[in-house]
């Protein structure tokens, strides 16, 4: 029952402790972004005119909307132009005079911009590279950024630089290639057809497609790409007309090498060197700030080659695969609210053991020097000391000396003895003095003490 009471107790100790040491770690992990600003400069801190009121009140407003920047880089890309649709809504709906709305806005649009530019569109190219993000989507955010930069008449020097991102987002999906056959799968095509190593051995008109790849106008700074396609060659990598045109390129291609491949080897040397290309020419330009919209999936056909090398995943098991991905992606929240939660419990649980053997060793102590009180007391009670029977009033005669005090005693009369042969006056006040302290003795007489032995003498 009593360990009861002190274990409840202490609960509410251990839980104040464990949110303490949760609560900081989470500051110190998720701090304020510095994403910097269009509306103030450097030099502004030095300048010897004063400060308005209106510029005061910019500053002010500024720095209360950077706590509206979220702390924590998020996995689902498209929730940041959601929030900040949400925020300029509430601003809208909120703020009625015009003055006031001009001010809040500009430092919304200072502290969205910044971080669109930080943060959200390096995460909003790499997601839609990977096939996670829409072409209306990625629009959205770009149309809100020239928004921001429009109201502020800027071209975004004062924010931060983008941000690199060194690996991916999310886990790369291959493609769901058809599986049904084309009646005409090399119409689409620009194909040069060559006859195979078979061909030179026998009298068979068997011939392969030759299909050749992609090309960029630049290789530094792209704006175009020509692709063999028999109905239209040439698309603008930022347009809508390029979305998927490389997917559309290797589905077709692939189509072309199946019907007529004879060898087994034609669709993996193609795979090997579109993959190439893919690397050498598209791999340095998705690390670009420019958003290059004819790059849409890219990695994801990279990830199918590279599964193609093995067995590439069949459609139910791809479609498994993507459902389970996507459904991993929607309760990304809730597995970091039960990430909390189980930190709370281990931080709580690893409190209360510490403390709970804290307490047995204090237990365990108490009773030990308990025990040795009572043995010490026991030793005491059976051979009194001389002290305490001279304090007591009373002395036993029934243990006799020890021989270690009689050769005490000897000594001390020796000693005695020969300081009263050298001195007789201080003898003969010694022996006064010790005669007076026999009797007080005898007589159980301390200091302080009113004598009890009148009718003894």
């Amino acid at each position: 029952l009593k360990f009861h009471k002190d274990l409840n107790m202490w609960i509410p100790v251990f839980l104040v402790i464990s949110n303490f040491l949760l609560f900081s770690n989470s500051e110190s992990a998720c701090k304020q972004p510095n994403t910097g600003t269009v509306l103030f400069r450097n030099i502004d801190i030095h300048r010897r005119d004063c400060w308005s009121r209106e510029e005061l009140a910019l500053l002010y407003t500024r720095r209360a909307m950077a706590d509206l920047v979220p702390r924590q880089i998020p996995h689902n890309v498209p929730l940041i132009l959601e929030y900040m649709q949400i925020c300029l809504t509430t601003l809208k709906e909120t703020v009625t005079s015009k003055v006031v709305y001009d001010y809040m806005f500009a430092a919304l649009a200072d502290t969205f911009g910044g971080y669109l530019q930080t943060y959200g569109l390096p995460l909003l190219h790499e997601a839609y590279y990977e096939g996670y993000v829409s072409y209306d989507t990625a629009v959205g955010f770009h149309r809100l950024q020239d928004d921001f930069k429009g109201f502020l008449m800027t071209n975004g020097e004062g924010w931060t630089k983008p941000m690199e991102v060194r690996k991916h987002i999310n886990r790369i999906l291959p493609l769901k290639l058809p599986t049904t056959p084309s009646s005409k799968p090399c119409a689409l095509l620009f194909s040069e057809a060559t006859k195979s190593a078979t061909d030179d051995q026998s009298d068979t008109n068997q011939t392969i497609p030759l299909i050749p790849l992609p090309i960029l106008d630049d290789s530094k700074q792209p704006n175009s790409i020509a692709v063999p396609f028999k109905n239209r060659a040439l698309f603008n990598l930022k347009s809508r007309n390029s979305y998927d045109i490389l997917i559309k390129y290797y589905i077709e291609a692939s189509r072309c090498i199946a019907k007529s491949q004879t060898s087994g080897t034609e669709q993996s040397e193609f795979d090997h060197m579109f993959a190439d290309w893919l690397r050498s020419r598209i791999g340095p330009h998705l690390r670009d700030d420019t958003w290059y919209v004819g790059f849409s999936n890219v990695l994801r056909i990279e990830e199918t080659i590279h599964q193609r090398g093995g067995m590439v995943a069949a459609g139910s098991s791809g479609e498994r695969e993507q459902e389970s991905l996507f459904s991993e992606l929607e309760s990304e929240a809730q597995l970091t609210q039960a990430t909390y939660i189980a930190i709370v419990v281990i931080l709580t649980v690893s409190v209360l053991f510490i403390c709970f053997l804290y307490w047995a060793f204090i237990k365990h102590c108490l009773m030990c020097c308990g025990k040795l009180d009572v043995e010490s007391a026991d030793n005491t009670g059976g051979e009194p000391s001389e002290n305490s029977s001279l304090l007591s009033g009373t002395e036993d005669f029934s243990n006799p000396p020890s021989t270690k005090g009689r050769n005490k005693r000897k000594n001390c009369r020796h000693a005695k003895n020969k300081s009263d042969s050298t001195n007789p006056e201080f003898s003969q006040s010694a022996g006064t003095v010790s005669e007076e302290s026999r009797l007080g003795l005898s007589c159980g007489l301390g200091k302080g003490f009113t004598s009890r032995c009148h009718k003894h003498r």
